[in-house]
């Protein structure tokens, strides 16, 4: 069971979003999975992401046209699996 889901909107976040998920990940328990919504990203954002989900389960992408970071973690949360949920932007360390 899910037990937090971190939500994460990105635009346009190819430079720092790695670390941003890294941090997550190494910090949390099992239980968690992280939620990334990329709100119509212009640059290496989904496929960065994309690639982390590939290795790692608990890492979700979802994509979306660009409408605004409310939008995008509205989107995240209504997708979300776990109990509590926790925000955290693209370019948090």
């Amino acid at each position: 069971m899910t037990e937090v889901s971190v939500i994460m909107p990105a635009y346009d976040a190819a430079r720092f979003i790695g670390a941003a998920i890294d941090s997550i990940l190494a910090e949390a328990p099992a239980a968690l999975e992280v939620v990334v919504v990329d709100d119509g990203s212009r640059d290496d954002t989904h496929a960065i992401v994309e690639r982390l989900s590939a290795a790692d389960p608990r890492i979700r992408l979802i994509g979306q046209e660009h409408a605004g970071v409310s939008a995008a973690r509205n989107k995240a949360v209504s997708s979300a699996r776990g109990t509590f949920v926790a925000f955290l932007d693209a370019d948090d360390l």
